[in-house]
């Protein structure tokens, strides 16, 4: 294991420690000092993306619950603000959807981005590790559903992790290429943690969001072609992200219930529980329970995330509707 010395008293230390437990004193706290006068002047010049980029450092040389640490999340937070549209970005055609106006306004970006910059799809298709496995998945599920239906469920993981991706790309954090674990699904190492409950949630939801992009594309094949591997994989892929968004462990929904207040927490528990009522997917007993355990859990954001509760109240109602869908001989 390698090691280093704190800055104030020398003694060695493991890599990734942040405190001395000699002298009770940040272990990088020269670094920390030099990282905040090259943000500082960096806000100074109005170079909003040097600044955010180096508060970022410095924030993962610091513990997270520390005080310091939360000032340099508000601090990027604050300045990610200035950096985007301060007016609601969905027309007002579409405001009086309310939540479907909001997804359907996300789609479209969905869809412009794909068509502009298709290339990020690509992304992670370019590194050998995220290829070799993404194999091994195939080659697995193929020996028992198909190699056609196989190919499709692990594209569809492929794409949930690239709105991970694109949303990280999207708030100038670092992370690697999507791996994959045969037989349980995929994941996505960052390599800096998101600077408050918000940006969290937001970069946890894009995953479902990109998700169900996936599975109406495949919806749409199967309206075209009646073809049961499309419909499988529809089902499937709404499936998947529906179970994301079960509010527990590290799961898309854990990372942005943190973000909600108590008030959108009990919405989301009533939400579930009509659409429970309507499609009768058993995932929403599953998440009625852990909503209610959620409920009466901490909450670290008293006022809540709006934009990232309508997402989450859109994304549960369209995909607990494709999750039931009638798809005559389904594959899974």
């Amino acid at each position: 294991m390698s090691v280093h010395a704190c800055e104030q008293c020398h003694t060695e230390l493991p890599s990734r420690a942040l405190v001395c437990p000699s002298c009770r004193r940040l272990v990088h706290s020269l670094k920390l000092k030099d990282l905040a006068q090259v943000a500082e002047e960096a806000e100074q010049q109005e170079d909003k993306t040097e600044a955010i980029s180096r508060w970022r450092e410095a924030l993962e040389l610091l513990p997270p619950q520390t005080k310091q640490a939360k000032t340099i999340g508000r601090r990027i937070a604050e300045l990610s603000k200035t950096t985007k549209r301060v007016s609601s970005p969905v027309p007002k055609s579409l405001a009086g959807l309310g939540a479907l106006g909001v997804l359907i306004w996300k789609f479209k970006f969905l869809l412009v981005g794909v068509l502009s910059k298709g290339k990020l799809l690509f992304l992670g298709l370019t590194k050998l590790g995220t290829l070799k496995s993404m194999g091994v998945f195939v080659a697995l599920l193929a020996t028992s559903m198909g190699w056609e239906l196989a190919l499709g469920l692990v594209l569809s993981i492929y794409i949930h992790e690239m709105g991970h991706v694109a949303s990280l790309i999207r708030h100038g954090i670092k992370a690697e290429a999507p791996m994959f674990i045969p037989g349980l699904g995929a994941f996505v190492r960052l390599k800096q943690r998101p600077a408050n409950p918000g940006e969290d949630a937001a970069i946890g939801l894009a995953g479902p969001v990109w998700g169900l992009g996936a599975a109406l594309i495949c919806g749409l094949g199967y309206l075209l072609t009646k073809h049961v591997v499309w419909g499988s994989l529809t089902v499937f892929g709404a499936w998947l992200n529906l179970f994301n968004l079960i509010p527990v462990w590290q799961l898309d929904g854990a990372r942005a219930c943190r973000a909600l207040s108590p008030h959108q927490r009990w919405a989301l528990l009533l939400w579930g529980t009509v659409l429970y009522l309507f499609t009768a997917q058993p995932l929403l007993l599953l998440f009625g329970i852990v909503m209610l355990w959620k409920c009466f859990s901490h909450v670290e954001q008293v006022d809540g995330d709006w934009p990232n509760f309508v997402i989450f109240v859109s994304l549960l109602g369209v995909l607990s509707s494709l999750s039931t869908l009638p798809v005559e001989n389904l594959k899974l």
